[in-house]
């Protein structure tokens, strides 16, 4: 699914991207887009088509052959959490070209400049207690798989695939020893995106966000698939599995960054959905353990709930994770978090539960979980497509006291901003966003507040002046 929005911008951008004989490919292109993501609202259920396969890993040179009864049940596994929601398509090539060769491992060093704190272990909430780094464990039970403090290989537990274009395939990159393909380009910032419960590299939120940022161009998009460590029922192990992932997304991070600059972490910008958000957390605590550095933004699509109502910080995502921090919540209080969760918060529609998800038999919880990316794939395309009027907090919002936008009397401008992609590193605050209920969901810029009518002598009749001057006559 590739999220678009034919507005004005992403058409400047692609005037500009594209040479003339190449701009009606890219109208079509956008078109196509379009219609994804309209279809993908529409219907919204992960289904693998016909004949998929699980991608290869570098290690792996041969396909995996899965009996029909092991492809029957991954698509029951994976299809059954949006089982009242529609299909989603996905683009992506199952044949990845593995670029890399395993190689021992070997402990990243500190970039120039950069403290390292000893003990990378050490840098990760303790779930299960303390561990010196020579405690490892593994366990299975069906189709849930547990893993903490294993070493990071290139087992296919954990899958980096680095994206540059919307039609090309992606390079695997290896965690033992991560090589930059020859056509990575250094000077694009880079997006890393990590799935929730249950997804995978073509989950809805990894599928539609890398699709919209390469769909716009000038991004690097690499994401993180351990969707073989989350498989539904297994939301325990799945939680659990959050420090792994992590240990080893930073690991991987940490050693691109010393062969690329653009890839420190004060440059990064890692998008985190539900269990993801948290994981993108945890991911800059690594890093501050491996090269102390934490990472430039984290953005946060409706972290989840279960499992991290905790006040400790360290154990969820919070605005010390990152230079700067922003949610968007569509679920609050059900699948997503409740609280502000970084320096600026973005509560759409309420934050709880979504319009789009109230037609039709929809599980709302669930449907209105699903549109945190939807709502954020808009903002890539247009950045202004989706604004929020400040509130000073969201109890505030819940007791009626921010039902419309209020004019700052500073710059003579509504208070409030535009969510996503495009804000600004410097805002803070708790916003209230609102959407259409069917796609395209952004209602764009907000209208502007007239100054009220100055007031007006109230008008007399002409023939009540001239009965008065006849009074006056007599």
């Amino acid at each position: 699914m590739i999220a678009a929005n034919l507005v004005a911008l992403p058409l400047l951008l692609l005037t500009l991207a594209f040479p003339v004989e190449g701009r009606e490919d890219a109208a079509k292109r956008q078109r196509d887009a379009k219609m994804r993501l309209l279809d993908a609202t529409n219907r919204l259920i992960l289904q693998r088509p016909s004949g998929w396969s699980p991608p290869p890993w570098p290690g792996q040179w041969e396909w995996p052959h899965w009996t029909p009864d092991q492809h029957h049940q991954a698509d029951h596994w994976d299809a059954s959490q949006f089982a009242d929601l529609e299909h989603l398509q996905h683009s992506y090539q199952p044949d990845p070209e593995l670029l890399l060769e395993v190689q021992p491992e070997e402990p990243p060093s500190a970039f120039p400049g950069a403290h390292a704190t000893s003990g990378v272990v050490g840098a990760l909430p303790r779930p299960l207690g303390h561990s010196t780094g020579d405690q490892k464990l593994e366990l299975s039970l069906g189709p849930c798989v547990l893993q903490l403090y294993e070493p990071c290989t290139d087992s296919g537990s954990i899958i980096f695939y680095l994206f540059s274009s919307v039609d090309g395939r992606p390079a695997v990159l290896s965690v033992t020893d991560p090589r930059l393909p020859a056509d990575f380009d250094e000077d694009l910032p880079t997006k890393v995106l990590i799935h929730g419960f249950a997804g995978s590299v073509d989950f809805n939120f990894t599928s539609s966000v890398r699709q919209a940022y390469l769909l716009r161009g000038g991004y690097n998009v690499l994401v993180v698939d351990w969707g073989r460590l989350t498989h539904l029922p297994c939301y325990a192990s799945s939680v659990v599995n959050t420090w792994q992932v992590a240990r080893c997304t930073g690991q991987l991070l940490a050693r691109l960054g010393q062969a690329s600059p653009s890839l420190r972490p004060p440059h990064l910008h890692v998008v985190g959905f539900s269990l993801g958000a948290h994981i993108a957390a945890f991911v800059s605590d690594e890093l501050v353990a491996r090269t102390g550095q934490r990472v430039g933004r984290i953005t946060g699509l409706d972290p989840a709930l279960p499992a991290f109502a905790s006040l400790a910080p360290s154990w969820k995502l919070d605005p010390g994770d990152a230079d700067f921090v922003d949610v968007v919540h569509t679920n609050a209080g059900i699948l997503g978090k409740v609280e502000p969760t970084g320096h600026a918060d973005f509560y759409v529609n309420g934050g709880s539960v979504q319009p789009f998800c109230t037609g039709g038999d929809r599980n709302i919880p669930l449907c209105s979980h699903l549109l945190a990316p939807v709502y954020f794939s808009e903002t890539i395309l247009d950045e202004s497509s989706h604004w929020g009027r400040y509130c000073s907090s969201y109890g505030h919002y819940a007791w009626g006291y921010c039902a419309a936008a209020e004019r700052d009397a500073a710059t003579d401008t509504l208070a409030g901003a535009f969510m996503g992609e495009g804000v600004h590193s410097s805002l803070r605050g708790t916003f209230i966003v609102e959407t259409a209920a069917s796609y395209p969901f952004a209602l764009g810029p907000p209208q502007p507040i007239s100054p009220p009518p100055r007031p007006q002598p109230p008008s007399v009749p002409q023939e009540t002046f001239f009965v008065l001057l006849t009074r006056q006559k007599k």
